[in-house]
């Protein structure tokens, strides 16, 4: 589409071609609207999580992802892989702009904020279903690298890494978003104990794991 109706438009039609269909299951839209609709033309741009968590104003996050929800609808998508909830361990990781802050207690503060922000009430057509993102470490890899390894302990995840997913969690978020760093020597993307013994069964999500 040329504007953000015709997104709109091309969306709706697909769905209905979805919810169609013998078994009518509808179709989820994801994008990066991380700090806004960043991926559309004349969208309103808010600053990166680093920007947002100098504030330390929880309200502000809350007004600028619901603002973003808003906007997100609007272009036809129904999904986010927005808030970023890593703790940077090291400022030459490349996307420690995408971090809150360093602060466990300031980023826990943040994404209950900002999944509230989103989410919302789902059933209210203004919202979108959040992601909370990288599960877990992404920040804290070894020399920050990106996507390298995270050698640190569990205790240490524990602590310091889990309690913003906790609050978004307990906040209804509807997704979380798998990391692309190892944990010591183990991919995220295959290690049970964290995602199926940690964020299903102890932390008791049962949203999408993506």
């Amino acid at each position: 589409g040329k504007d953000a109706a015709g997104w709109q438009a091309r969306f709706i039609a697909l769905q209905k071609k979805a919810l169609a269909s013998r078994l009518g299951i509808p179709l989820l839209f994801g994008v990066d609207a991380v700090h806004g609709q960043n991926t559309f033309e004349g969208a309103t741009i808010f600053p990166h999580n680093i920007g947002m968590g100098a504030t330390h104003n929880a309200t502000l996050v809350k007004e600028a992802a619901a603002i973003t929800a808003i906007e997100t609808q609007a272009t036809g998508f129904n999904w986010t892989f927005s808030p970023c909830i890593a703790i940077p361990y090291n400022e030459k990781w490349g996307r420690v702009y995408e971090a809150f802050s360093e602060s466990t207690e300031l980023t826990e503060k943040m994404a209950k904020a900002s999944v509230k922000g989103y989410q919302g009430d789902l059933s209210d057509k203004y919202t979108v279903m959040a992601t909370a993102k990288h599960f877990i470490g992404d920040g804290a890899t070894d020399f920050g690298i990106e996507g390298g390894t995270t050698s640190v302990s569990m205790k240490e995840v524990s602590e310091r890494l889990l309690p913003p997913y906790r609050a978004a969690v307990n906040e209804g978020v509807g997704a979380v978003m798998v990391s692309f760093n190892a944990m010591s020597t183990k991919a995220m993307h295959a290690h049970q104990e964290l995602i199926l013994d940690t964020l299903k069964a102890s932390m008791g999500f049962d949203g999408i794991v993506l």
